[in-house]
């Protein structure tokens, strides 16, 4: 990794559908968007997506749904139903 001088960050708000600013950008600043959550540093001329903080709605409802498929699939392939109700899940034998 190049080491890079982190000068004076900016700290830009918005909401997701703004374009983010892409000209005169100091090397670690950040932009929040308000609507979704997610933030994002300024690296190497790009924004990319800080995950380092606390996960986002987003991204914990995706994480969610990863976790139930792949219970589905170890589960109904050794034999088992499952049960959903409101994110809780009943693992039971099929008959």
């Amino acid at each position: 990794m190049t080491v890079r001088l982190e000068t004076t960050i900016q700290r830009w708000i918005g909401v997701s559908s703004d374009h983010k600013p892409i000209t005169g950008i100091k090397e670690g600043s950040t932009f929040h968007e308000s609507d979704t959550g997610e933030k994002f540093i300024w690296v190497n001329s790009d924004w990319v997506e800080d995950t380092s903080g606390p996960i986002s709605d987003k991204t914990f409802n995706a994480a969610q749904d990863n976790i139930r498929r792949l219970a589905e699939h170890q589960y109904l392939a050794s034999g088992l139903n499952i049960e959903s109700d409101a994110g809780h899940y009943n693992f039971r034998e099929n008959r």
